[in-house]
């Protein structure tokens, strides 16, 4: 989705894309202020403010409302144009909603299958076993290996091998 505004940040012109992404029409969005597009009104001043020191803008992530008030999250590419003695604002939406809303329920997906959804993994103190979900203790290398599929290889890290030379020369 395209968008043509001016600084003040009034929408000039809209993509039909941009039209479908909000669910205004475009003769809604034209003449619109954005500031009724912004979740977080902030985020304008902090994407102007880095369109004034740096001319344009990549890759910055913000959430928007639609017309019915859904919020959806874009990334916005801006940058700044001065024509006739004025400041004109070019720019491009990316919709990541679908993207963010993956993301989250495969960080649930983890933590659930870690079960960590509390910030804790059970595990012995003394043998090292974790509890599994279904309240069995296993080997760390078992878990990692049946839950994630992992192939772990064994080494002595640095401190042990100390330790193991130190043991070995008494």
């Amino acid at each position: 989705p395209a968008y043509l505004s001016t600084k003040e940040g009034v929408l000039i012109r809209v993509s039909d894309s941009f039209v479908d992404l909000t669910r205004y029409s475009r003769e809604e969005l034209e003449g619109m202020h954005v500031k009724k597009l912004y979740a977080e009104p902030e985020k304008r001043f902090q994407l102007l403010e880095i369109l004034e020191r740096d001319g344009r803008i990549k890759d910055f992530e913000l959430d928007l409302l639609t017309k019915d008030e859904t919020i959806i999250h874009v990334s916005a590419r801006s940058k700044l144009y001065g024509f006739n003695g004025s400041s004109l604002i070019q720019g491009r939406l990316i919709d990541l909603t679908e993207q963010i809303k993956n993301r989250r329920e495969m960080e649930k997906l983890v933590a659930s299958t870690l079960n960590v959804q509390s910030g804790f993994v059970p595990i012995c103190g003394y043998c090292k076993d974790v509890r599994t979900p279904e309240r069995e203790w296993v080997k760390i290398e078992a878990y990692l290996s049946q839950s994630y599929g992992l192939k772990l290889t064994h080494g002595i890290c640095p401190p042990c091998m100390e330790d193991l030379r130190k043991k070995s020369k008494s």
